[in-house]
């Protein structure tokens, strides 16, 4: 397992050199800057396990600099302490906690607090990264699964069509056996299509319930059919596959594609992916 890295931001010299050394002493790698200026940079750099920011510091504060991590989907998660001598009253430390500070701490530091709330952040950052990293394998793992199915699903109506035009040409005079078999065969996807059509819709629920709602939030008219072309698309499917998969015509799917784009005011140029 990696050491967890922590970044310490503090403008008072004396402040970040105690720091820095209590967390030296419990074996954690310990980076300092002493502003908040570039803080942002360094940080997209480096990917700390924790961040350990001082509120009030020239040019930008700790309170700012969680406001911009909280809008950095990639480093939103980072847990952040803040450390101040000054703002220590309960409303200071509920706006801390609302700016999205994962604890607070006050000053002068007491060591044992710092170690306790450090390695309690830890853990937990530990516990979500590991929580993460299990949910995007289940989800590759059912990717897999879906992808596999639906090539399965393209391969058999491929494979109907080409035995129905195969009878058709066997039998041109339309016999009765050619349109018995026909039926049959028809009979048969509509069937298979109406199986299909679940097994889809449940394996939609599992794979792209949070991406479907996300997208349903942002634009409320988008059609429950909509937002299956969406996941295909976001799936990397392409138009043909998707009206093979949806039993839709070509032209269907682009037409869909295009009212799809005017909801999300999209020019008919913008690629939908």
């Amino acid at each position: 397992m990696k050491t967890p890295k922590i970044l310490v931001i503090d403008d008072d010299y004396d402040s970040l050199e105690i720091c820095k050394r209590i967390l030296l002493d419990e074996s954690l790698t310990v980076i300092t800057h002493n502003d908040g200026e570039g803080a942002l940079e360094l940080i997209d750099q480096i990917r700390p396990s924790l961040i350990l920011t001082d509120w009030d510091m020239p040019g930008k504060g700790g309170l700012e600099l969680i406001v911009e991590l909280q809008s950095n989907d990639e480093l939103s998660a980072i847990p952040v302490i803040v450390m101040t001598g000054k703002y220590t009253s309960s409303n200071n430390l509920r706006m801390a906690l609302e700016k999205g500070a994962s604890d607070f701490i006050s000053k002068p530091l007491n060591e044992i607090e710092l170690v306790a709330r450090v390695k309690s952040a830890l853990k937990t950052y530990r516990y979500f990264r590991e929580k993460e990293a299990l949910m995007l394998e289940s989800i590759e793992r059912k990717e897999k699964e879906v992808n596999v199915y639906h090539a399965n699903i393209i391969r058999n109506k491929k494979l109907l069509e080409s035995i129905k035009k195969d009878l058709k040409s066997l039998f041109p005079d339309a016999s009765q056996s050619q349109k018995s078999v026909v039926q049959l065969i028809e009979r048969y996807e509509r069937q298979n299509n109406h199986v299909n059509s679940e097994i889809n819709e449940q394996a939609f629920t599992e794979l792209s319930s949070e991406f479907a709602i996300k997208l349903k939030q942002l634009c409320p008219t988008l059609t429950k059919g909509e937002l299956k072309l969406c996941i295909f698309i976001r799936m990397g499917y392409s138009y043909k596959e998707i009206s093979n998969l949806l039993y839709m015509g070509y032209e269907a799917v682009r037409k869909a594609i295009f009212r799809i784009k005017q909801k999300l005011q999209l020019t008919h140029v913008s690629e939908l992916i």
